[in-house]
């Protein structure tokens, strides 16, 4: 997943990465592009155990309502799945 990741990052890099978690049912978003998507959407910013990176999520049942608004903030949005 991380190379997936790494490849989009270089590809695109001015994107929102939305990792999808089937088994939890949440969106994920990491990184430098965290904290202003949570100010966008009104979510809180962590920090994960492990690595200390910034990260943002929120139940998959929110896409349909947060996915727009990033669009018409001018962000462009990958969704690629996590494990």
């Amino acid at each position: 997943m991380n190379k997936e990741i790494a490849i989009a990052e270089a590809k695109y890099p001015d994107a929102v990465i939305l990792l999808r978690y089937i088994r939890l049912g949440t969106y994920s978003i990491r990184g430098d592009k965290a904290t202003p998507v949570a100010k966008l959407l009104g979510l809180i910013v962590s920090r994960h155990t492990t690595d200390r990176s910034l990260f943002c999520a929120f139940q998959a049942d929110k896409l349909d309502t947060y996915l727009p608004k990033m669009v018409h903030a001018g962000y462009r949005v990958i969704i690629l799945e996590a494990e």
